[in-house]
């Protein structure tokens, strides 16, 4: 357990030695998006992520809305919010939501198990700064050790106008971290809080917007996916066989996943069976299995279908819907 060190945590919300170091939060304008699935992303003893984001969220934006900040909560799904944070001119725009793993729903459970992830897209960025900020705000206090800083090119709310940054709170498939999300909201939320509180007041969010750093690291052409859907290639069985044997050493339940894999105009497409029941889509990208893909391919671009479509898969994992890059 981790909250013998939420002392040290509240220290570091004090970086401002005096008032002219401080940067002026009011009215900087924060777009909190939480988990709105559906209510399909069911964790330990039937805790459901989208209501504990919502929570946190809530919390959170009290906690902020104290502090002389307008904030904003989403209540859409990925795209609508993102959206909507466009529209109103969103400064800052965090996405509040839990992670999956492997199930460890025993109170005895590795505590390695659960954990917070923060996100973000681009190296060095004022993005990264802020994911960096929420994770030294959020992980000493989630029940989980796990704790982990990602880069992600591929979700969606990670390109906003504003500047942005990911906040998976802790693991809804680790017992204690559910306990958290589940019966210490208030915790979670002011913890989420404080992480962007400390972030604008060090580096500045008022009219940051995304920074020039902030721009895709990516093929200036890719391809929609959707251009793949059902679309006959060259079958590349050997990548088949590879890659079904790596995800079933990563976890057995992925054994039988791969459908098909075939090149079509110089892009990898991997068709999946519906696996969306193992996990979340966001599990699935920090799993690594598209550079375990890439590792088997020539290939520079790579999209996954689930049943033939590229739509299912994409609402899954909150992605842009593009032909992913190698990197």
């Amino acid at each position: 357990m981790k909250f013998r060190r939420t002392a040290f945590a509240a220290l570091l919300m004090l970086p401002c030695l005096g008032a002219d170091e401080c940067h002026d939060v009011k009215g900087v304008k924060v777009f909190l998006s939480p988990a709105n699935h559906g209510g399909g992303n069911i964790g330990c003893n039937g805790f459901n992520e989208d209501d504990g984001a919502w929570a946190s969220a809530q919390v959170a934006a009290q906690v902020l809305g104290g502090h002389g900040y307008v904030v904003k909560v989403g209540t859409g799904n990925y795209e609508a919010n993102f959206n909507e944070s466009n529209a109103w001119g969103a400064d800052v725009h965090v996405p509040v939501h839990s992670n999956a793993g492997a199930w460890g729903c025993q109170e005895d459970s590795p505590a390695n198990l659960g954990g917070t992830w923060a996100m973000y897209r681009t190296e060095g960025s004022t993005g990264q700064q802020l994911a960096a900020d929420i994770l030294e705000s959020v992980g000493p206090v989630s029940p989980g050790t796990n704790d982990k800083l990602d880069r992600r090119t591929d979700l969606l709310e990670l390109k906003t106008q504003a500047r942005a940054a990911y906040a998976e709170m802790g693991f809804h498939t680790y017992y204690w971290d559910v306990v958290w999300m589940a019966f210490d909201a208030n915790s979670a939320g002011r913890a989420l809080a404080a992480g962007i509180h400390k972030h604008c007041l060090v580096v500045g969010c008022k009219n940051a917007g995304a920074a020039a750093a902030d721009e895709p690291l990516e093929l200036t052409a890719r391809r929609a996916a959707a251009e793949f859907d059902l679309v006959d290639g060259e079958p590349r069985p050997e990548i088949v066989d590879a890659l079904s044997e790596r995800l079933w050493e990563l976890d057995p339940a992925l054994a039988d996943a791969v459908v098909a894999v075939t090149e079509v105009d110089g892009v990898l497409v991997v068709e999946l069976h519906d696996i969306r029941h193992l996990g979340t889509g966001h599990q699935f990208w920090a799993a690594g299995i598209p550079r375990m893909v890439f590792a088997l391919t020539e290939l520079d671009e790579l999209v996954f279908t689930i049943e033939g479509e590229s739509a299912p898969f994409c609402e899954w994992t909150e992605s842009d819907c593009l032909a992913l890059a190698r990197e």
